[in-house]
This record gives structure tokens, C-alpha cells and sequence, in this order.
């Protein structure tokens, strides 16, 4: 069974983003994003990969699970593939239709159900991302990339 591991940024307060989306207090420089960019280079989304010279090996996760919200905010500035190292599913019931990238798949089906398939696939790590938004509740026994 794959290990999920939920690898988000939160606030002291436990917030993932100011109720308006904003996430710009997070701080993104400093001595932690050596340590992120050394052991955890497969969070980085493709652009900041390419422009830090890194590559992105898998060994830590091969699939990124996010809500529309955090998507959102790289296609808002045209990045609709953001992780293509990574298998990419987006949760959500409001933009289904929407058109995206093949490797980025919408789920609008229950996210509970969801996380569980991928736990039963086998290898790799699941994780989670979130700077914005989120409005789903990850059962205990599957808090938080696969």
C-alpha cells in the first residue's frame, strides 16, 4: 500500500492561506529551502526546477493531490501543467468540465474514495499540496503527496 504524506505549508494557526487565498506570508528564502530543494525537489513545480537547474527524481513522491483552489493558482498565470514530473489530480465538483492537460486529471467524485484507490496502487508516495483554500477533510488514517 502507498503511503500518503501530507506536505503542505501551514501557518502557527493551522491555516494553509488567508481567507482570501493569499499565501505571500509563507516565507520562500532562507536556510529551510536549501533543506526543501536537497530532500524534496519533487514538490517544486517545473518552473522553479528549470530555473534552479534541478531535476526532479520521484524518490520521495510520483503523484501531487491538490484542490482546485491551489491549481488555480498557477493556471490563473498560464501554468496548467505545474508538475509534470508527477501524476497530477486536482479535486473538484465546481470546474469538472474544465480543460486541462492529459497528466492532469479532475476528480469531482468523492476525494475520500479517491485518496483510498491510490493508497491500494502499488509504489510511490502520495502527497498534498495547498496554498490555497481547502475545503475537503482527510480521514485520519490518510492525512495528507503518493
Amino acid at each position: 500500500m502507498r503511503e500518503l504524506v501530507y506536505y503542505v505549508a501551514v501557518s502557527l494557526d493551522g491555516r494553509i492561506a488567508a481567507p482570501d487565498g493569499d499565501f505571500s506570508a509563507f516565507p520562500t528564502s532562507g536556510d529551510h529551502m536549501d533543506w526543501i530543494f536537497r530532500e524534496y525537489a519533487d514538490t517544486l513545480p517545473a518552473p522553479a526546477l528549470t530555473a534552479l537547474g534541478l531535476t526532479a527524481d520521484n524518490s520521495r513522491f510520483t503523484t501531487v493531490l491538490m484542490g482546485w483552489e491551489t491549481y488555480d493558482v498557477g493556471r490563473r498565470v498560464g501554468l496548467i501543467d505545474p508538475y509534470p514530473h508527477l501524476e497530477q489530480v486536482v479535486f473538484t465538483r465546481r470546474h469538472a468540465n474544465e480543460r486541462v492537460p492529459a497528466n492532469v486529471r479532475l476528480v469531482s467524485s468523492d476525494p475520500v474514495a479517491e485518496v483510498e484507490r491510490l493508497r491500494r496502487r502499488d509504489g510511490g508516495t502520495s502527497g498534498s499540496a495547498g496554498v490555497a483554500r481547502s475545503r475537503t477533510h482527510w480521514p485520519s488514517r490518510s492525512t495528507g503527496w503518493c
